[in-house]
């Protein structure tokens, strides 16, 4: 089983320093975004059994 919490993602040849750092309880997971070219980002859902994660977002650019 997969457990998410305290792992950091980040796009595969991103130079802009976003960084994605999951937590996890139970089969709930959500995500604080820092870094880079956003300036704010919420990320919640869960963990089905076999790893997958079901998940909504929302992001607000600079541009707003």
């Amino acid at each position: 089983m997969i457990d998410y919490d305290g792992r950091r993602f980040r796009k595969p040849g991103d130079t802009s320093g976003t960084v994605a750092v999951y937590h996890q309880d139970g089969d709930t997971v959500w995500a604080e975004v820092v870094g880079g070219e956003v300036r704010r980002v919420q990320l919640a859902g869960t963990r089905q059994p076999d790893g997958t994660l079901h998940l909504g977002y929302t992001i607000v650019l600079p541009s707003g």
